[in-house]
């Protein structure tokens, strides 16, 4: 699959996939389904895509904040 960490780019694209909500339960089940030999090892590989998730969120809401705020403090035009 092309949502995998095999190399650099393609980490970045599956961690931004994760942030932005689409199709990460695919994702998520195509890892637990290839870690599913020890029970900690599929418990790790879902804790890590909750945390990517929660984090990621959290980030693009602030950002997200942070941009409107700044339109609200200085609007364009004074």
């Amino acid at each position: 699959p092309r949502e995998n960490f095999e190399n650099i780019f393609n980490a970045f694209t599956t961690v931004f996939i994760l942030i932005i909500g689409e199709m990460w339960p695919n994702i998520m089940i195509n890892y637990t389904r290839i870690y599913t030999v020890g029970s900690f090892a599929s418990g790790a590989t879902t804790l890590y895509f909750v945390v990517c998730i929660m984090l990621g969120n959290l980030v693009m809401l602030s950002l997200f904040t942070s941009i409107l705020l700044d339109n609200f403090e200085n609007p364009e035009g004074d």
